[in-house]
């Protein structure tokens, strides 16, 4: 996240309202719907750690993880 901060000046002139994907400081991927880029990605680079973000006025952005409830219902 550091680095699309540190290139977040630029990228908003190119990328602004577009979903990127960034891998290692480089864009490797972007479009306008962040569903189809997260399964384009997968498909072409695997598991790799790549983070995928749209390009707004700001850099920081609220992030949601949502994760499976592993504690067993009452």
């Amino acid at each position: 996240m550091e680095r699309y901060r540190k290139q977040h000046p630029m990228l908003g002139q190119q990328y602004y309202g577009q979903f990127i994907g960034l891998y290692d400081g480089q864009i490797v991927g972007h479009g306008n719907n962040g569903g189809q880029l997260y399964y384009r990605l997968r498909q072409e680079y695997g598991g790799l750690p790549i983070l995928i973000v749209e390009v707004t006025e700001t850099p920081d952005q609220e992030l949601v993880i949502h994760t499976p409830n592993l504690e067993p219902s009452p």
